[in-house]
């Protein structure tokens, strides 16, 4: 009898430890479902973001196509930044003012950016005006020296060209962008380099206006738009 009494015991504490196996079992894979469901919403997410990313730089680029070469400008796809890299006719070597030869290209580039953006204002966090420098200071001791100078000169342009183009006449466009639009010194901590790896002082020296999209928003945003569009097919 004992002994029947302990196979018994034995076998009960089998059965446990069986169904603690298959409840942990269980919750293994309601967790993996749960890491499935979730990856794709980043997945899905990310696409949305980038969706909107191309429907920007398309719109800028088709806008400024004509113009980039003259103007020695470029756009990046991925950061939205429209790049001006003609030190020679932003400002003079040392100097904050705005060169009118500069002036005579924000007078037509300012006005059709924000034609462009207008249709996205919702989708946007921030714009950015970033003034940009080579690492050179002509009486800086060491480069630290260069570079707290060089900060103080690129925020002191970025400054002007942004009161300089909120003194242009541009109606509601202007209003909304206000509310956007803030200007950095960047001084040289994103130089641009040769194909040899070597500082390329001249195109370093840039004014760049830089989209930054409200990704959060957008993707809610889009994310509508599209089980709108799902529902009515």
């Amino acid at each position: 009898m004992k002994l029947k009494a302990l196979f018994q015991q034995q076998d009960d504490q089998d059965d446990q430890w069986i169904s603690i196996a298959d409840m942990m079992a269980g919750l293994m894979i309601v967790f993996l479902f749960i890491a499935i469901v979730n990856l794709k919403d980043q997945i899905d997410k990310l696409r949305s973001f980038e969706i909107l990313q191309d429907r920007i730089y398309n719109e800028l680029y088709d806008e400024f196509e004509d113009d980039l070469k003259k103007w020695v400008a470029e756009i990046d796809k991925e950061t939205l930044t429209i790049s001006f890299r003609e030190p020679k006719i932003q400002f003079s070597t040392g100097s904050s003012e705005v060169k009118s030869e500069f002036k005579n290209i924000l007078n037509n580039f300012y006005p059709r950016y924000l034609n462009v953006l207008w249709d996205f204002r919702e989708d946007i966090e921030e714009l950015r005006i970033e003034g940009h420098t080579s690492s050179r200071w002509q009486k800086a001791l060491t480069i630290d020296e260069a570079y707290i100078k060089n900060m103080g000169l690129s925020q002191d342009r970025s400054k002007n060209v942004l009161i300089y183009i909120l003194e242009l006449n541009l109606g509601t466009n202007k209003n909304w962008a206000k509310e956007k639009i803030v200007a950095n010194g960047m001084s040289f901590s994103k130089l641009l380099l040769k194909e040899n790896g070597d500082e390329d002082a001249i195109r370093s020296q840039r004014t760049e206006f830089r989209v930054k999209v409200d990704s959060a928003y957008i993707i809610e945003r889009l994310r509508k738009v599209f089980q709108e569009r799902k529902n009515e097919t």
